[in-house]
């Protein structure tokens, strides 16, 4: 399944961090990373900062995972910091992470939306990510890059496909010692389904010779 890295594009409110290094907030946090050359940092618990993120590729749809990553550290010892999501009107907030001197990246797995949905395309192209400084006053938590990684599966056959892998073989199996074209083309149109062309009419022939052997007892 495709893999996709979301980038924060324009800054978002609440906008409390400082820029340092970087010519605009977007250009320090975005890959790759360059931790002390260019970085947004606050000293002031609470402060958050938000950015607005890339739209999925057009042609994503099933959603599989979502893994916020923040490369953080700090500037002396007890700073702390957490990373914050937000769509629509909901924000919720990972886990507090006491920082190091040493850039670290810290993941945040959010397995449903902010709201609890499940994740969607339309949820993900209206999320924003943020970080929140959360103590110690006079300490800098520092941020050099903010990514959203998603893993997903598109609308161009690849869950048809994943439906006759999984279930069409074993009932084919019970009734067929063997399918051709004809028969193939048949069930096809049956199911109201057409293939885009010939490479993905054979990779639908190969899911339908998979006939697993059935014992019964």
């Amino acid at each position: 399944m495709p893999t996709v890295i979301l980038d924060p594009t324009a800054v978002s409110s609440p906008d409390l961090w400082t820029n340092v290094g970087g010519a605009n907030k977007v250009i320090s946090v975005n890959l790759p990373d360059d931790e002390a050359t260019t970085r947004i940092q606050s000293t002031t618990p609470g402060d958050t900062q938000y950015f607005a993120l890339e739209n999925m590729p057009a042609n994503a749809n099933v959603i599989n995972s979502v893994v916020q990553t923040s490369r953080a550290s700090e500037s002396a010892a007890d700073a702390s910091f957490k990373s914050r999501i937000k769509t629509g009107l909901t924000d919720i907030a990972g886990a507090t992470n006491a920082l190091t001197t040493s850039w670290v990246n810290y993941d945040d797995v959010w397995a449903t939306a902010p709201g609890g949905e499940t994740w969607t395309v339309a949820l993900l192209d209206d999320t924003e990510l943020a970080v929140e400084h959360v103590s110690d006053t006079g300490q800098f938590s520092r941020v050099t890059s903010m990514y959203l990684t998603v893993v997903y599966q598109t609308d161009d056959g690849e869950q048809f496909l994943m439906f006759l892998t999984s279930w069409l073989p074993p009932l084919i199996a019970v009734a067929s010692h063997g399918l051709g074209d004809r028969e193939i083309a048949w069930i096809l149109r049956k199911m109201k389904v057409r293939p885009s062309d010939k490479w993905e009419f054979q990779k639908i022939k190969r899911a339908f010779i998979l006939r697993p052997r059935f014992v019964f007892t």
